[in-house]
């Protein structure tokens, strides 16, 4: 900000190279990379941004389980609500948001429709942060009893491929608002330290915020579209399980019980599949 008001780069950069050499020894013994990853795992949850803060219950974050549950057929949901004693709820909970400006963020929280189901907002929010975590645990669930087989153990492998990508990416970008509201307290601090004009600071917050917004929006195309990879490989990987490998989730019934349609049963389709349009995918 200094640069941008005419102060020459020595001078402005100089109390900065006099503790560079302390300030590095001690952000090197810090596993800044591990640190960022559980403060992500700590805000990846059903809620966006839990108590205290204000809008706590506003916002979601989008049942993704559910994204690829929802397109298998009613009897194999059912088949597997029986084979896990799980509820899986593959509904449509969410909307999205249209209050400006956090429309433009791709904000998602509860449809009318989702809480009308429910005596009031608390009962709705435990029920979607059950929804969420169930889905999940069954959605899992599938896909590690696809490795029970060599035939069949690619799907895991390739979802986890992607997994990984989608939350490193995820995890970036949390670092890069990080850092951008650490970059702005500190250079605050610095500018009222130094006296220099508040517009100074103003300035460079504008122009570091544009590049910011910049990486966001990259980040978050990049995102987009590995979790819409990682979905409907997996999605096209399970049916082709239940299909052709139901026999992994269940002992194969004996010929007795070959006329009862058991779990076992309807797991595999009994109409032919065809692609329908997916809802476009949020952060």
């Amino acid at each position: 900000m200094r640069v941008i008001a005419g102060v020459s780069l020595t001078t402005a950069t100089g109390p900065l190279r006099e503790n560079l050499s302390a300030f590095a020894a001690i952000l090197a013994a810090i596993p800044v990379g591990f640190i960022v990853y559980q403060v992500y795992y700590v805000f990846y949850r059903p809620m966006f941004l839990g108590w205290p803060m204000i809008w706590y219950g506003r916002w979601i974050r989008l049942d993704r389980a559910s994204q690829v549950l929802s397109h298998f057929e009613e009897d194999q949901i059912q088949a597997l609500r029986e084979l896990f004693g799980a509820q899986l709820d593959v509904s449509k909970p969410h909307e999205h948001e249209k209050l400006w400006p956090f429309r433009y963020l791709r904000l998602l929280r509860f449809s009318q429709e989702y809480l009308d189901r429910f005596e009031g907002k608390a009962d709705a929010r435990a029920a979607y942060r059950a929804r969420w975590h169930g889905n999940w645990d069954v959605l899992r669930a599938v896909i590690d009893i696809s490795e029970a087989s060599d035939a069949t153990s690619g799907v895991k492998r390739e979802y986890a491929n992607l997994a990984d990508i989608y939350h490193s990416l995820g995890a970036t970008r949390m670092a890069i608002w990080g850092a951008w509201f650490a970059s702005a307290g500190v250079t605050l601090a610095a500018t009222v330290n130094l006296h220099e004009p508040l517009a100074n600071w103003l300035y460079g917050l504008l122009a570091y915020s544009f590049i910011t917004a910049v990486i966001l929006v990259v980040m978050h195309e990049t995102r987009r579209q590995t979790w819409n990879s990682a979905s409907k490989s997996l999605l096209f990987g399970l049916r082709w399980i239940l299909d052709n490998h139901p026999e992994l989730f269940e002992p194969a019934p004996q010929e007795s019980e070959s006329s009862q349609a058991g779990p076992l049963k309807r797991l595999r389709r009994r109409v032919p599949w065809r692609p329908s349009v997916a809802e476009p995918e949020e952060s």
